[in-house]
């Protein structure tokens, strides 16, 4: 009845608090007991299908894959399939933990089951190909896109720009950017920190090493545009050829900490 309630009335984010606490301090059989006795009491307390999806959901946020997959068995068994918010949810956290090569699998049960696809899922998609160094399936999903009644956005460009750059294809990379422009997006600092690193990579590929002020311009541009992690890979690459830091380095970095509101190193 505690699920029940705020799921047939749409409260979800009440459902997946609850669950989260039941999960979280329950023992390791109970996802599979808590699915039976969901199921058992689903027509007594004359309940929503919505009730499945937040379980299928919250497993998938807390990172249960298992659990989510065995709960989306078990739903498709009884006639539930979950919404594409919720098939969403399980992509993303797949994506997370680098598991791009399942994302995909998922989605084409996703495609079996007729569930439809947004462009959220779309983009997932595309980043998850992307990831794999399947460029051309990618290319393939943005271009259908149109066709299924969505418009790529920025996301959407960005992923193939990142993809394309991570293969030293930076022409087409550099070819994406112009086609985001012509349909009226604008870059941001996701598609100008890979187009930066694809041009380092094409630079090193060329014979030419980067020298501390390509370092320093690098590290200046993470930091300007918030991005810190990409600061400490670039300060990593710096240690590993045994290159200095300078006053100014370690004063962009310090004003990169305080933006970020990290403090450590």
């Amino acid at each position: 009845m505690i699920l029940h309630s705020p799921t047939k009335y749409r409260r979800f984010k009440s459902a997946e608090s609850i669950l989260r606490k039941i999960l979280v301090s329950g023992s390791t059989d109970l996802p599979l007991k808590l699915f039976e006795a969901i199921l058992f009491s689903y027509r007594l307390c004359d309940s929503s299908p919505r009730v499945f999806y937040s379980l299928f959901k919250t497993f998938a946020h807390i990172k249960k894959f298992r659990n989510a997959t065995n709960t989306f068995c078990q739903m498709k068994d009884y006639g539930f399939f979950p919404t594409v918010e919720s098939c969403n949810a399980y992509l993303s956290s797949l994506l997370q933990l680098h598991r791009a090569d399942i994302a995909l699998v998922f989605y084409r049960e996703m495609q079996r089951c007729r569930i439809s696809p947004n462009v959220y899922t779309l983009n997932m998609v595309i980043s998850a190909y992307c990831k794999l160094g399947k460029l051309e399936n990618a290319v393939e999903v943005l271009e259908k896109m149109e066709s299924m009644g969505f418009s790529p956005i920025i996301v959407s460009y960005n992923a193939l720009i990142a993809g394309h750059c991570d293969k030293g294809l930076l022409s087409s990379a550099l070819k994406f950017k112009n086609l985001m422009l012509k349909n009226g997006l604008y870059p941001n600092v996701v598609t100008f920190n890979s187009l930066i690193g694809g041009l380092c990579k094409s630079m090193i590929r060329s014979g030419y090493h980067p020298d501390e002020h390509t370092f320093k311009m690098l590290i200046s541009n993470f930091c300007n545009n918030r991005d810190f992690d990409g600061a400490v890979e670039v300060l990593k690459e710096m240690f590993e050829r045994s290159i200095a830091l300078d006053s100014s380095i370690l004063s962009d970095l310090c004003l990169g900490l305080y933006r970020c509101g990290n403090e450590k190193m």
